[in-house]
């Protein structure tokens, strides 16, 4: 065992002075005598026991301590917190997609065709009444809405159900 390799086994073993200390460390930064440095450590690597314990886990901690590259771990989140994090994030996003797909999702439709020769009465959703013609034909939706929109083709007699603030409105094709 050369000097160099003595005074790197002291070192890593952490049996120098601090005079050693700074020369090793001096030593090992500078970019000179890379081979030396390699050869040193090889030797060093070479001689130490192939065990693992956990005094040797306990120095590999200790060595990135010193070395500056231990990083430290962030804690520990458990699978539930995980699971109600994406939940917080999910639910309103679900919420908003139903929300949307039934406000804007297809009213179906009734149409009611009335054959000439006939006369059909009609209660229609909201309670008013509709007499239509023959050869008329009603269209509405199956609820109807804020606006009581009705398409007619044809002619009706109505008696609407008052309500102010849902205007009835019967849509033809002149008006």
């Amino acid at each position: 065992m050369n000097y160099i390799s003595k005074l790197v086994n002291q070192y890593l073993n952490r049996r120098h002075t601090p005079e050693i200390e700074a020369k090793i460390q001096h030593w090992l930064v500078d970019g000179k005598h890379a081979d030396e440095k390699d050869s040193a450590l090889r030797e060093y690597w070479n001689n130490m026991s192939k065990s693992d314990t956990a005094t040797s886990y306990e120095a590999l901690t200790k060595a990135k301590r010193r070395l500056g590259i231990d990083e430290p771990r962030g804690k520990v989140v458990p699978m539930r917190r995980k699971l109600l994090r994406a939940a917080a994030v999910l639910l309103p996003l679900l919420l908003a997609g139903a929300g949307y797909w039934y406000a804007t999702r297809p009213v179906p439709l009734v149409e009611i065709t009335v054959l000439n020769g006939q006369h059909r009465h009609i209660t229609l959703p909201d309670g008013s009444q509709a007499w239509v013609n023959a050869g008329s034909t009603l269209t509405y939706p199956e609820k109807l809405s804020e606006n009581r929109v009705i398409r007619l083709s044809g002619e009706a007699y109505f008696s609407v159900t008052k309500d102010p603030k849902k205007p009835f409105i019967v849509q033809t094709e002149y008006m």
